[in-house]
Protein backbone atom coordinates (compact mmCIF):
# COMPACT_ATOMS: atom_id res chain seq x y z
CA UNK A 1 0.00 0.00 0.00
CA UNK A 2 2.87 2.38 0.78
CA UNK A 3 4.35 1.96 -2.69
CA UNK A 4 0.94 2.42 -4.31
CA UNK A 5 0.29 5.66 -2.41
CA UNK A 6 3.86 6.84 -3.09
CA UNK A 7 3.31 6.28 -6.82
CA UNK A 8 0.01 8.21 -6.70
CA UNK A 9 1.85 11.11 -5.03
CA UNK A 10 4.57 11.03 -7.70
CA UNK A 11 1.93 11.00 -10.45
CA UNK A 12 0.51 14.21 -8.93
CA UNK A 13 3.88 15.91 -8.63
CA UNK A 14 4.32 15.26 -4.90
CA UNK A 15 7.77 13.89 -4.22
CA UNK A 16 9.83 12.79 -1.24
CA UNK A 17 13.59 12.35 -0.83
CA UNK A 18 14.77 9.07 -2.33
CA UNK A 19 16.54 8.19 0.91
CA UNK A 20 13.49 8.86 3.09
CA UNK A 21 12.70 5.72 5.13
CA UNK A 22 9.24 4.21 4.59
CA UNK A 23 6.80 4.83 7.45
CA UNK A 24 5.79 2.10 9.88
CA UNK A 25 2.78 0.12 8.68
CA UNK A 26 0.71 1.25 11.67
CA UNK A 27 1.55 4.92 11.12
CA UNK A 28 0.59 4.66 7.45
CA UNK A 29 -2.66 2.85 8.31
CA UNK A 30 -3.58 5.56 10.83
CA UNK A 31 -2.95 8.26 8.23
CA UNK A 32 -5.15 6.50 5.68
CA UNK A 33 -7.85 6.09 8.33
CA UNK A 34 -7.69 9.80 9.19
CA UNK A 35 -8.01 10.80 5.55
CA UNK A 36 -10.57 8.25 4.35
CA UNK A 37 -12.68 7.46 7.42
CA UNK A 38 -15.84 7.89 5.31
CA UNK A 39 -14.69 4.69 3.57
CA UNK A 40 -14.32 2.70 6.78
CA UNK A 41 -15.81 -0.74 6.20
CA UNK A 42 -16.61 -3.93 8.12
CA UNK A 43 -16.64 -7.35 6.46
CA UNK A 44 -20.09 -8.89 6.76
CA UNK A 45 -18.56 -12.33 7.35
CA UNK A 46 -15.31 -14.22 6.79
CA UNK A 47 -16.91 -16.10 3.91
CA UNK A 48 -17.61 -13.03 1.77
CA UNK A 49 -15.87 -9.91 0.49
CA UNK A 50 -19.06 -7.86 0.97
CA UNK A 51 -18.68 -5.03 3.45
CA UNK A 52 -20.90 -2.60 5.35
CA UNK A 53 -20.12 1.12 5.50
CA UNK A 54 -21.71 4.04 7.34
CA UNK A 55 -25.11 5.30 6.25
CA UNK A 56 -26.30 1.83 5.27
CA UNK A 57 -23.95 1.70 2.28
CA UNK A 58 -22.46 -1.56 1.03
CA UNK A 59 -19.40 -2.33 -1.07
CA UNK A 60 -17.23 -5.30 -1.99
CA UNK A 61 -13.55 -5.59 -1.17
CA UNK A 62 -11.38 -6.10 -4.27
CA UNK A 63 -10.44 -9.79 -4.61
CA UNK A 64 -6.77 -8.97 -5.09
CA UNK A 65 -6.64 -6.87 -1.89
CA UNK A 66 -3.91 -7.73 0.61
CA UNK A 67 -6.44 -6.86 3.36
CA UNK A 68 -8.93 -9.58 2.42
CA UNK A 69 -8.31 -11.47 5.69
CA UNK A 70 -9.09 -8.42 7.86
CA UNK A 71 -12.53 -7.74 9.34
CA UNK A 72 -12.19 -3.97 9.76
CA UNK A 73 -10.63 -2.00 6.91
CA UNK A 74 -10.38 1.47 5.42
CA UNK A 75 -10.12 1.98 1.66
CA UNK A 76 -8.26 4.80 -0.05
CA UNK A 77 -10.37 4.27 -3.15
CA UNK A 78 -14.08 3.54 -3.60
CA UNK A 79 -15.04 2.80 -7.20
CA UNK A 80 -18.55 2.41 -8.59
CA UNK A 81 -19.11 -0.77 -10.61
CA UNK A 82 -21.74 -1.84 -13.10
CA UNK A 83 -24.92 -3.15 -11.43
CA UNK A 84 -25.25 -6.92 -11.13
CA UNK A 85 -28.29 -9.03 -11.92
CA UNK A 86 -28.49 -9.84 -8.23
CA UNK A 87 -30.18 -6.95 -6.38
CA UNK A 88 -28.26 -7.64 -3.14
CA UNK A 89 -24.82 -7.35 -4.79
CA UNK A 90 -22.82 -4.24 -3.77
CA UNK A 91 -22.40 -1.69 -6.55
CA UNK A 92 -19.09 -0.28 -5.31
CA UNK A 93 -15.59 -1.71 -5.00
CA UNK A 94 -13.14 -1.01 -2.15
CA UNK A 95 -9.56 -0.69 -3.37
CA UNK A 96 -6.23 0.22 -1.74
CA UNK A 97 -7.63 -1.20 1.50
CA UNK A 98 -5.73 -1.31 4.78
CA UNK A 99 -6.58 -3.20 8.00
CA UNK A 100 -7.31 -0.96 10.98
CA UNK A 101 -7.89 -1.50 14.71
CA UNK A 102 -11.08 -0.35 16.48
CA UNK A 103 -9.08 1.54 19.11
CA UNK A 104 -7.49 3.73 16.42
CA UNK A 105 -10.93 4.97 15.42
CA UNK A 106 -11.78 5.86 19.02
CA UNK A 107 -8.46 7.70 19.38
CA UNK A 108 -8.84 9.69 16.15
CA UNK A 109 -12.60 10.34 16.28
CA UNK A 110 -13.72 10.11 19.93
CA UNK A 111 -16.82 12.26 19.32
CA UNK A 112 -18.10 9.86 16.63
CA UNK A 113 -17.66 6.60 18.54
CA UNK A 114 -20.27 5.26 20.95
CA UNK A 115 -20.36 2.15 23.12
CA UNK A 116 -23.40 0.58 24.74
CA UNK A 117 -24.85 -2.75 25.81
CA UNK A 118 -27.47 -3.77 23.25
CA UNK A 119 -30.07 -6.50 23.60
CA UNK A 120 -31.57 -8.53 20.76
CA UNK A 121 -33.48 -11.73 20.21
CA UNK A 122 -31.30 -14.37 18.56
CA UNK A 123 -33.34 -15.84 15.67
CA UNK A 124 -31.77 -19.30 16.10
CA UNK A 125 -31.81 -19.83 19.87
CA UNK A 126 -34.90 -17.61 20.37
CA UNK A 127 -33.23 -16.15 23.44
CA UNK A 128 -32.37 -12.54 24.21
CA UNK A 129 -28.63 -11.92 24.04
CA UNK A 130 -26.63 -8.92 25.22
CA UNK A 131 -23.61 -7.48 23.45
CA UNK A 132 -21.20 -4.68 24.28
CA UNK A 133 -21.43 -2.87 20.94
CA UNK A 134 -19.10 -0.17 19.68
CA UNK A 135 -20.17 1.97 16.72
CA UNK A 136 -18.56 4.56 14.51
CA UNK A 137 -21.64 6.65 13.76
CA UNK A 138 -24.12 3.91 12.73
CA UNK A 139 -21.52 1.30 11.76
CA UNK A 140 -20.85 -1.51 14.23
CA UNK A 141 -17.06 -1.83 14.47
CA UNK A 142 -16.90 -4.20 17.47
CA UNK A 143 -19.34 -6.41 19.33
CA UNK A 144 -18.64 -8.64 22.32
CA UNK A 145 -21.16 -10.91 24.02
CA UNK A 146 -21.84 -10.10 27.67
CA UNK A 147 -24.27 -11.08 30.43
CA UNK A 148 -27.90 -9.99 30.01
CA UNK A 149 -28.33 -8.41 33.43
CA UNK A 150 -31.04 -5.81 32.70
CA UNK A 151 -34.54 -7.37 32.91
CA UNK A 152 -36.17 -4.24 31.48
CA UNK A 153 -33.88 -4.31 28.45
CA UNK A 154 -34.62 -8.02 27.96
CA UNK A 155 -38.34 -7.25 28.03
CA UNK A 156 -37.92 -4.44 25.49
CA UNK A 157 -35.97 -6.73 23.15
CA UNK A 158 -38.74 -9.35 23.37
CA UNK A 159 -41.40 -6.69 22.74
CA UNK A 160 -39.54 -5.37 19.70
CA UNK A 161 -39.17 -8.88 18.29
CA UNK A 162 -42.86 -9.49 18.95
CA UNK A 163 -43.81 -6.29 17.14
CA UNK A 164 -41.55 -7.05 14.18
CA UNK A 165 -42.43 -10.72 13.63
CA UNK A 166 -44.82 -12.04 16.22
CA UNK A 167 -46.04 -14.93 14.06
CA UNK A 168 -42.49 -16.23 13.92
CA UNK A 169 -42.33 -16.67 17.69
CA UNK A 170 -42.59 -20.17 19.09
CA UNK A 171 -46.06 -20.84 20.49
CA UNK A 172 -47.78 -17.97 18.69
CA UNK A 173 -51.34 -18.94 17.69
CA UNK A 174 -54.29 -17.55 15.78
CA UNK A 175 -56.04 -16.93 19.11
CA UNK A 176 -53.18 -14.67 20.19
CA UNK A 177 -53.51 -12.81 16.90
CA UNK A 178 -57.18 -12.18 17.66
CA UNK A 179 -56.33 -11.03 21.20
CA UNK A 180 -53.77 -8.59 19.83
CA UNK A 181 -56.32 -7.29 17.31
CA UNK A 182 -58.79 -6.62 20.12
CA UNK A 183 -56.12 -4.88 22.21
CA UNK A 184 -55.21 -2.77 19.20
CA UNK A 185 -58.85 -1.79 18.72
CA UNK A 186 -59.09 -0.71 22.36
CA UNK A 187 -55.89 1.31 22.01
CA UNK A 188 -57.26 3.16 19.00
CA UNK A 189 -60.82 3.76 20.22
CA UNK A 190 -60.07 4.35 23.91
CA UNK A 191 -56.58 5.92 24.15
CA UNK A 192 -57.31 6.90 27.75
CA UNK A 193 -57.18 3.19 28.65
CA UNK A 194 -53.39 3.32 28.34
CA UNK A 195 -53.15 0.36 25.91
CA UNK A 196 -50.46 0.87 23.24
CA UNK A 197 -51.38 0.00 19.62
CA UNK A 198 -49.41 -2.81 18.01
CA UNK A 199 -47.83 -2.40 14.57
CA UNK A 200 -49.03 -4.83 11.87
CA UNK A 201 -47.23 -8.18 11.70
Amino acid sequence: TYMQIRQICLDHGISAPDNAPPPREEDLARCILAGFVDQLAVRESQGTLDCALTGGRRAALARESAAREARLIVAAELREVAPSRRPDTPRALLQLATPVAPQWIAELFPDRVTAAVEYRLDPVTRRVEACQTTRYRDLVIASLACAATDPAAVARALAEALAADRRGLKGWTHELDQLMARADLVARLRPEAGVRPMPPA
